[in-house]
């Protein structure tokens, strides 16, 4: 019924901003980057211990994962820092992506 459909609405959305959380201190992190520097290169490594949470498997393996479009709860923490990564922004082989300074509004 339609306390069901609230509900299953409710839990959707806790999940939402929950996974939302998870990638703030990325976000802090790219932040704190000084306005001199154009670009960020982390290994996903390095972001692990950002976010204190392992990434999902599709971080190493899907170059979208990694996409600035903001209907992706992890691609909000860049964009929200005025940042975004291009397609040659990610190396799957080394292991790093590559965050530059946006100069235009996503």
């Amino acid at each position: 019924g339609i306390l069901h459909d609230q509900r299953i609405i409710h839990l959707t959305i806790q999940q939402y901003a929950r996974t939302l959380r998870h990638y703030e201190p990325l976000e802090q992190y790219l932040v704190a980057t000084p306005v001199t520097e154009n670009q960020v290169t982390l290994s996903f490594r390095q972001i692990d211990m950002i976010l204190r949470i392992a990434l999902p498997l599709s971080a190493f393996t899907t170059r979208q994962w990694w996409g600035s479009d903001k209907s992706h709860v992890q691609s909000k923490a860049w964009l929200g820092a005025g940042f975004e990564v291009d397609r040659k922004g990610v190396n799957f082989a080394e292991g790093w992506v590559r965050f530059r300074r946006r100069t235009r509004k996503i």
